[in-house]
């Protein structure tokens, strides 16, 4: 930085300045020369820098800032150009660098960034990111577009790369219509009738939580078959379950409001003295106090309701919807029974809603023994979405065919439940995974940003519900992946087959598992065994992939070669670094040989990880792992990096005197 005067060079950190800047990237960008290739600028801001200085004061400040620009000074190339723009923002012009390049660069500067201590300060960074000639042409469109991203940056946690906000669209959540319920709703007007006939009945709606139960309620509802029909809700809870006659005391409620207590006058006294014993406010109404007497007459107070709804329905049909019918007390169930029966052929619909997690308790399953032995219900029970009506409801999340990629993404991971779709699409929406850009939306998975909480409190309420047995077998299968089989299960645990199979079918009975057949079981959902999995002890975890992996070469004794992925990955995660790395170059050859380049990267990538954190030097088996990685990077058409590679295959072979490895690494590098 010695070729311009000292007026360009900030004081305090050496860089160039601000005013050396708008000096510098005017004249960059107006020249012709930078127009020949694309060219990247980077705008950096410390994270809580404030921080620093109102805890240990500016003078420390100072040297941090001074320490960090030491770090960015060591990550330029000879032609970038770095900037101090003020404060504890910095603003790199990259030459010759297309948006992907930059992503990366700027990826490896966070991480750097996050290793590192500055006097003791640990620091993180946010990046914003434009492109020349991709996001614009002129200085002040690319540093405005930076900008924005560098918000983007902050705005969605900090310590990572903004995503383009500009043009950013947002979703459509809750979707317009309901998607994949067709059937549903054809087997509600088949039963029912055309709106002409006011036929009553009772519909019983279940599924696991978060599948649209009461969503496909409030479609039913407004069906063009029920406009005519007045609509009465109860919303019940765990917290309400100790509440005698909740729901019925907020329907009893919601009809004396409509009429101002009218239609009390019609009931006989000795009826309205006990719907004033469940609904005290109505004690004014009847003229007649209830005392300190509060035990209900049953017959009393279940006639009482049934001539409130009797009368209501002379003048229009009714539905009658109960959510979360599960968590009612027994009285609401038998007087629920009653009206059921009594409304029979009536102009009252029921629709009863519950989820099969927490739908033993045994008065309530009584209950839906009995009607059922009456025929007094209908059942619907709602599945998950398949894949198709997935792309379908994300086309209407986000107002176009989602790409590909992303409905194989949000199916897998959430097994078609709508509600975690719709948490999942707005989390991927935040952290900058799924944006809108170049008129249309994309989608990094690299970029998801974990489960989010309001998906993990289901799966956490799921879980609750088992035993603790039941728990630990779910552990288990969660170390082994999303597929298993029961036979291997019983291998690998302390239980009896019977045991097991008691076991296994509290995990179907409330959604978290699901089978294939007798023997072949799988998560219903990913995000279940992602939660399980990180909820497992860490030492917990070891042990478990230790003990799977030993199992998987006991069974597969002489023929490796069929499980050297799960070898891999089960090592990996137990923390045996030696056969981790031995199974992982297996894996990684396997699947050159299959031609799947992509994989044989990934599993490289794990043993050379593994040499790392087993602190090994360079021998012949780490450079051939880099050798082979690089030339499955150079199949896929990333070459550069893989002539790196190959530079480093042949700088270490010629420090360990390995002639064999260093020729074959230049003739690979020279390889057209």
């Amino acid at each position: 930085m010695n070729d311009v005067g000292r007026e360009y060079i900030d004081d305090l950190t050496g860089l160039y300045n601000r005013r050396f800047l708008n000096i510098k990237a005017l004249e960059y960008f107006r020249t012709t020369g930078s127009k020949a290739s694309p060219t990247s600028i980077l705008l950096i801001h410390l994270d809580h820098f404030k921080n620093v200085n109102d805890t240990y004061g500016h003078l420390l400040g100072d040297t941090v800032l001074e320490e960090f620009s030491s770090l960015l000074e060591e990550l330029v190339r000879s032609n970038d150009l770095v900037f101090r723009y003020g404060g504890d923002e910095f603003l790199f012009i990259l030459p010759q660098t297309p948006y992907e390049h930059a992503e990366r660069i700027s990826h490896r500067f966070i991480e750097r960034c996050r290793s590192m201590e500055f006097s003791r300060v640990r620091l993180t960074m946010s990046i914003g990111i434009a492109s020349f000639p991709h996001d614009g042409e002129e200085w002040t469109e690319l540093f405005d577009i930076a900008d924005h991203r560098l918000y983007s940056a902050k705005r969605h946690g900090r310590d990572r790369v903004g995503v383009p906000v500009c043009g950013m669209r947002n979703l459509a959540i809750p979707t317009k219509e309901i998607v994949g319920r067709s059937v549903e709703l054809s087997e509600v007007m088949r039963s029912v009738g055309s709106s002409s006939d006011n036929h009553g009945g009772a519909f019983c709606i279940s599924g696991e939580i978060g599948v649209g139960k009461s969503r496909l309620a409030g479609e039913i509802v407004d069906m063009e078959q029920f406009k005519s029909y007045r609509s009465l809700g109860s919303i019940l809870s765990a917290t309400t379950h100790s509440i005698p006659y909740f729901p019925f005391r907020e329907l009893v409620r919601s009809i004396v409001r409509m009429d101002n207590g009218s239609c009390l006058k019609e009931i006989p006294q000795a009826y309205r003295v006990e719907l004033a014993k469940i609904v005290p406010e109505l004690s004014d109404s009847i003229g007649e106090s209830t005392g300190e007497v509060l035990i209900v007459d049953k017959f009393r107070l279940f006639e009482g309701v049934r001539r409130l709804f009797e009368q209501q329905v002379a003048g229009n049909p009714y539905i009658i919807s109960i959510d979360n019918i599960h968590w009612a007390d027994e009285g609401s169930l038998e007087l629920l029974h009653y009206l059921i029966r009594a409304f029979r052929n009536s102009s009252i619909l029921f629709l009863l809603i519950y989820r099969i997690e927490e739908a033993d308790r045994e008065c309530f399953q009584r209950l839906l023994n009995d009607m059922s032995r009456e025929g007094l219900f209908s059942r619907i029970t709602l599945e998950p979405l398949e894949e198709p009506d997935v792309s379908r409801m994300l086309s209407l999340i986000i107002d176009r065919i989602p790409p590909i990629e992303l409905t194989e993404y949000i199916y897998n991971k959430t097994g078609g439940n709508p509600f975690f779709i719709e948490e999942l699409m707005k989390s991927l929406h935040g952290s900058g995974a799924l944006y809108w850009g170049n008129d249309r939306w994309k989608f990094r998975k690299d970029r998801a940003d974990g489960i989010p909480h309001s998906i993990k409190d289901v799966i956490n309420r799921k879980l609750d519900l088992i035993s603790a047995e039941a728990r630990d077998l779910i552990e288990h299968a969660a170390v082994i992946g999303r597929e298993f089989y029961f036979s291997f299960l019983l291998e690998i645990t302390d239980w009896n087959e019977g045991q097991l199979f008691d076991l296994m079918d509290e995990a179907l009975k409330i959604g978290l598992l699901k089978e294939y057949d007798g023997e072949r079981f799988f998560f219903s959902e990913d995000v279940i065994k992602e939660v399980v999995y990180n909820g497992i002890n860490g030492a917990k975890r070891q042990r478990f992939h230790l003990t799977i992996a030993g199992e998987q070469l006991d069974s597969h004794r002489d023929k490796e070669e069929q499980v050297v992925e799960d070898l891999s990955l089960h090592f990996y995660r137990g923390g045996d670094m030696e056969r981790a790395i031995e199974y992982s170059i297996s894996a990684g050859d396997k699947a050159r040989e299959s031609y799947a380049y992509r994989e044989a990267v990934e599993y490289y990538d794990r043993a050379i990880e593994c040499f790392r954190i087993n602190k090994a030097g360079w021998n012949r088996e780490k450079i051939e792992c880099q050798m082979n990685r690089a030339i499955a990077l150079s199949v896929l058409g990333e070459n550069e990096q893989a002539i790196n590679e190959l530079k480093e295959v042949i700088r270490q072979s010629s420090k360990i005197s390995d002639r064999e490895l260093e020729v074959d690494g230049l003739l690979h590098i020279c390889k057209p």
